[in-house]
């Protein structure tokens, strides 16, 4: 064939860009099509599985974005639980829930800092939470006591009614309000700030039943029984005296007890006096845990048992677990073990005499702390030939006081 002839072949006609276009729009609508189609053939159950099984929020972003037959169900489980930390969380938040107040329904838990940090975006905070007509969970990390009075003046108009809330406490009456008009609240943990003359009535917080305070805070505001079943105090050295006035008005109710003992220098007290202490409050039918906690312990804790002027009452008590966290700072030790084998050998013949004498006790847990890291954890129960049996674990393994 001739040159001549080749060139009066006709050519093939090449795609224009529109044309492409089209063609990959076409392909895209086609396989969106498709996606949604295989996604609707398939449970709930098992699209919510996945979803909650996805490695990070991004993921789960994209997942919403991707495919309209799952939006939903990633987006509810996008927004249940949002933090305000930090300026662009505030923003995007912002963004996302007045765009739809769907998203603004799904949000159940709320972390946020109100510190001078987010000054610039704090119009914005205040416009988030009257949104979140959902919210059953609100925790206030670090605070600027300024933006914070602001702050309590929306959370009063709030129409949300809190489950848990963990917060400082100031005297503005605000913060009063509020406070009051979460009837449904269970869950209370108050960090002091301000000292303040307001009182929490038990007709206020009727259905409250974990608390977590400051030994004083509890005394002197929330007087009532309430629900109470779950305590967790902070504190000093205490008396006898003042554990039973602490102790008085719930002590019938109580199932979970958490001391958390706490000064400027080492503890001078060997823990168990906090055990006579609370089992000498008087009857407590219903207590299954108790947990002393301490920082900078006492070195009188880790001497004999048997020498010591702390003996436990052998009367029958409810109590199945004990639970001690120890914190070992050596220049606070004179005459105790500066190691964890050789302080557990000394815990050895009072955890053999504590359990011996109170049969109604499964488990003693001591967890060996540093100001830096947990070191270990133990368990010492009793055989049915009443011999000690210890068992290491790891520390995610002990109870803790809001388990029971």
């Amino acid at each position: 064939m001739s040159s001549s002839q080749r060139d009066l072949r006709p050519r093939k006609t090449q795609p224009t860009s529109e044309a492409l276009s089209k063609c990959q729009a076409n392909q895209a609508c086609t396989t969106e099509a498709t996606c949604e189609e295989q996604v609707k053939s398939l449970p709930l159950e098992l699209i919510s599985l996945i979803l909650e099984n996805l490695d990070s929020p991004r993921t789960l972003a994209a997942a919403s974005r991707a495919c309209r037959a799952v939006q939903f169900e990633a987006e509810r489980l996008l927004y249940r639980e949002v933090h305000m930390e930090r300026i662009r969380h505030v923003r995007s938040l912002h963004q996302a829930l007045t765009k739809s107040s769907r998203r603004a329904f799904f949000v159940n838990a709320l972390r946020v800092e109100m510190t001078r940090g987010l000054s610039p975006v704090f119009p914005l905070v205040n416009d988030i939470l009257p949104l979140l007509t959902n919210l059953a969970h609100l925790e206030i990390k670090r605070y600027d006591y300024g933006i914070y009075k602001i702050v309590l003046r929306t959370l009063a108009k709030c129409t949300f009614r809190l489950r848990s809330l963990e917060s400082w406490t100031v005297k503005d009456s605000d913060f009063v309000q509020f406070l009051r008009q979460q009837t449904g609240l269970e869950s209370l943990s108050l960090h002091r700030h301000d000292s303040f003359d307001w009182e929490i009535s038990q007709e206020a917080l009727p259905h409250l039943k974990y608390v977590q305070t400051s030994q004083r805070l509890f005394v002197q505001h929330i007087r009532g029984p309430h629900a109470i079943t779950h305590l967790d105090l902070s504190m000093c050295e205490l008396s006898g005296q003042t554990f039973a006035e602490t102790f008085r008005a719930v002590r019938h109710r109580l199932v979970s007890v958490k001391c958390t003992r706490h000064g400027e220098r080492r503890l001078r007290r060997p823990f168990w006096s906090v055990i006579s202490h609370v089992l000498g409050c008087g009857p407590m039918p219903h207590l299954k845990y108790l947990e002393v906690m301490d920082h900078r312990s006492s070195d009188s804790s880790f001497r004999p048992f048997m020498d010591g002027r702390w003996r436990l009452r052998g009367s029958a008590i409810a109590l199945e677990t004990f639970v001690w966290s120890s914190m070992y700072c050596r220049e606070d030790f004179d005459n105790a073990p500066h190691t964890v084998r050789g302080r557990r050998a000394y815990l050895r013949l009072w955890a053999t005499e504590f359990l011996k004498k109170n049969s109604a006790v499964e488990r003693f847990f001591h967890v060996d702390r540093t100001p830096t890291n947990v070191l270990c954890a133990t368990l010492f129960t009793l055989s049915s030939d009443n011999r000690l049996v210890e068992e290491m674990k790891d520390v995610r393994d002990v109870p803790v006081w809001t388990d029971n």
